[in-house]
């Protein structure tokens, strides 16, 4: 690789190919897995020796190849990933893993196999819906069959030394992350949400101690920036994938997005496997019960209500989403907005109440809805007449 900053190099990465270091390893003979959302377990394919990618759409491709054997009333965005991947832009991965994260995927699931049928490994990860005792004993047999199907295809022992190793190295990935979102909790940030997005995604596009190095390179490059004026409101935002230019929109209003609760963002890094434990046990718990989307309904066992006793609607809010809340406390947030791509049933019905908790916190908030294609003209207008509100 070539030795320039880390910021550089992200910005290199993804200006040209930032699968090129995926392809360079395929063609190697190393396995190069894509995946889908923030459920897939990464630790697995790594213990395996195998390469996991993170899959995005494309905002500016248009949907032509998808729209023949899927909807057009759902997710724009998983509409995209599979378009592009008609159109054969991940035609270098040997594998595919895609968890049950929401409807819109799971329907694409039924029919992506069959249009796309090249690559020798293809698996749906049954993710339940409810981290429940239940759910979590679903999730224990989940995690089992995905283990048989890798050690058949791979002709390997996913042996617990090796998962435990990658538990450790994925755990300290995510340690960097917070870092590095820690930074944006200066007044003024030496970093942007937008690099920081940029950031994520070149990370997900490489094994997992490629990632950290990069990491090392960028944290040692941002803390000795030079002061920077500081901008606008300090802003949090909300929803599901932010690769289609959003954090930039809002940022170029002249605001600084410092914190986000997104399935391309804070779900990816915010809760570590527990380690010292059974890892499968630790797997368990970190992706069902500990990785906070709309998709998975949570709420405390019953064995830590009293008798009798039930929760009203603001306790069961803030059981389910009042980290969003903790978080523009802690990154000191003048405001909130949130951008649901339009049919995203499970962002959508969680709207009134994340909007409620913030509001009961003193935070305001901005909904927009629209594709995952950007109609900028319009959103730009109603951000800044928040943005303007903030100020007064």
């Amino acid at each position: 690789m070539s030795e320039t900053k880390g910021l550089a190099r992200v910005n290199e990465m993804l200006s040209t190919d930032r699968f090129a270091r995926a392809k360079e390893l395929r063609a190697a003979g190393k396995h190069v897995f894509g995946y889908v959302c923030c459920f897939a377990p990464l630790e697995m394919l790594t213990a395996l020796d195998i390469v996991p990618v993170r899959l995005l759409g494309d905002p500016n491709e248009p949907q032509t190849e998808a729209d023949k054997h899927v909807e057009t009333i759902m997710c724009s965005f998983i509409r995209s990933v599979f378009d592009i991947d008609l159109k054969g832009c991940f035609s270098f991965l040997d594998g595919l893993v895609v968890p049950h994260s929401c409807d819109s995927v799971c329907m694409t699931w039924g029919i992506w196999p069959y249009y796309n049928d090249s690559r020798v490994f293809q698996y749906f990860l049954n993710v339940p819906h409810s981290a429940t005792e239940t759910g979590e004993e679903l999730m224990g047999h989940a995690l089992q069959d995905f283990k048989k199907k890798l050690e058949q295809f791979t002709g390997k022992a996913l042996t617990e030394e090796a998962l435990r190793s990658a538990i450790v190295r994925h755990n300290r990935q995510r340690a960097l992350l917070r870092e590095l979102y820690d930074l944006r909790k200066d007044p003024v940030p030496p970093i942007t949400g937008t690099e920081v997005k940029q950031v994520l995604i070149a990370v997900m596009s490489l094994p997992v101690d490629e990632g950290n190095a990069l990491l090392e390179e960028v944290l040692a490059e941002v803390r000795t920036r030079a002061s920077q004026k500081a901008g606008g409101p300090r802003i949090l935002v909300y929803g599901p994938a932010m690769d289609n230019g959003f954090i930039d929109l809002v940022e170029s209003c002249g605001a600084e997005v410092v914190i986000d609760d997104a399935c391309l963002g804070t779900r990816f890094f915010s809760a570590n496997v527990e380690e010292g434990i059974d890892p499968y046990l630790a797997l368990n718990h970190r992706y069902l019960r500990d990785t906070k989307c709309p998709r998975t309904y949570r709420r405390p066992p019953e064995e830590e209500l009293a008798p009798g006793q039930t929760y009203n609607y603001e306790e069961d809010v803030e059981l389910r989403l009042g980290h969003i809340a903790k978080y523009a406390k802690e990154w000191k947030a003048d405001g909130a907005i949130f951008y649901v791509i339009r049919f995203c049933d499970s962002h959508g019905f969680d709207i009134p109440d994340a909007r409620d908790s913030l509001k009961r916190h003193g935070v305001p908030v901005l909904v927009l809805e629209g594709d995952y294609t950007l109609t900028k003209e319009q959103l730009k207008t109603r951000i800044q007449a928040f943005l303007e509100m903030l100020d007064q």
